[in-house]
């Protein structure tokens, strides 16, 4: 398996794409059964799916870009449905995005903006969904200057602002404009522990950040109005290393456990821990990985069903959450 853009799908059911066998995965985290949702080759008419690259939730739609540039929409009622997303012809789509990030506007019409990230036009192209649920406007620009190295973007988080993320910092955007007033602060234990990180994903919930560091194979989290350090998690002994993460999200479901579960992925599979040493939270081994195309000897080591918790350090209290305006 070689997964890649795991996100919380509509239902709640985490969902990833296997490079390998080319298909989008649902998996049911109370059994660890999984099925196909979307794989290349499905569609109808005049539009089939090509190699799914990027997934991202918007509202009740899973929606994907494949490596033809098309944008789809499949949602979960009966065996799930899957339509093709009218957007205009230009910008054009493909292997110039290396990001895709949904905002939600309108919950009751379910309607959502797209983000694309485009190193390179050097911009991050915006589609807002159309009131027949199919079709999209025309894209605008978000980035009001082109003086920011697209490129280096690891991850987008879109909230009340559009925050960027690249190995060492985030960024944050209002209105397209870089915001000065905020910046990460430096982990406490970047003296002697861990010196330095090497940031790869970024995920938030209320009012807090949860940052994946590759260096160190940990969970750094901040406070989202502020950036100041409050804590980070690294897996204990019995528990697979946060190494070579494919993918993660916090389930904002568990909204009344502080912090909720964090959901991760790697080529050894997938799996669940809540980030709390006070409630004795174990690991979880969601699912292991789906068999690939061509049968081959497993000499893998699967993780068991159950680990030690991980470890907590303890830092700064969070700020207060931020507004719920949508960002413009």
């Amino acid at each position: 398996m070689d997964p890649t853009s795991l996100v919380r799908g509509p239902d709640g059911s985490p969902m990833f794409i296997d490079r390998t066998g080319q298909a989008v995965w649902v998996f049911d985290p109370r059994t660890g059964k999984g099925s196909i949702a979307v794989k290349e080759g499905d569609g109808s008419g005049r539009v089939i799916v090509a190699e799914p690259r990027f997934l991202a939730t918007g509202g009740v739609d899973l929606v994907m870009l494949d490596s033809q540039g098309t944008l789809w929409r499949w949602r979960t009622a009966g065996t799930g449905t899957l339509i093709e997303l009218r957007k205009p012809d230009d910008p054009v789509l493909g292997d110039n995005v290396t990001i895709l990030k949904t905002y939600l506007i309108d919950p009751n019409a379910n309607l959502y903006y797209v983000y694309a990230a485009d190193p390179t036009a050097q911009q991050i192209h915006r589609f807002q969904l159309a009131g027949d649920g199919i079709g999209f406007s025309d894209s605008d620009g978000y980035l009001v200057a082109q003086n920011e190295d697209v490129g280096l973007f690891r991850d987008i988080f879109v909230s009340t602002s559009l925050y960027t993320l690249d190995g060492d910092q985030v960024v944050r955007h209002y209105q397209g404009r870089v915001q000065d007033d905020f910046r990460l602060a430096t982990p406490p234990d970047d003296a002697d522990v861990h010196p330095g990180h090497d940031y790869r994903f970024l995920t938030a919930v209320d009012d807090r950040f949860y940052i994946y560091d590759a260096k160190w194979q940990r969970i750094v989290v901040f406070a989202r109005e502020t950036g100041l350090y409050i804590e980070q998690w690294q897996s204990a002994p019995k528990v697979p290393p946060l190494a070579d993460l494919r993918g993660m999200y916090i389930d904002p479901s568990g909204r009344d456990r502080v912090p909720p579960d964090l959901y991760w992925i790697t080529t050894t599979g997938l799996y669940r821990s809540p980030l709390d040493d006070d409630r004795g939270g174990k690991l979880t081994t969601v699912a292991t990985p789906p068999p690939k195309r061509t049968p081959a000897p497993d000499k893998t080591k699967r993780p068991g069903r159950r680990g030690d918790r991980p470890g907590r350090q303890d830092g700064v209290d969070a700020s207060p959450a931020p507004s719920p305006s949508p960002e413009p």
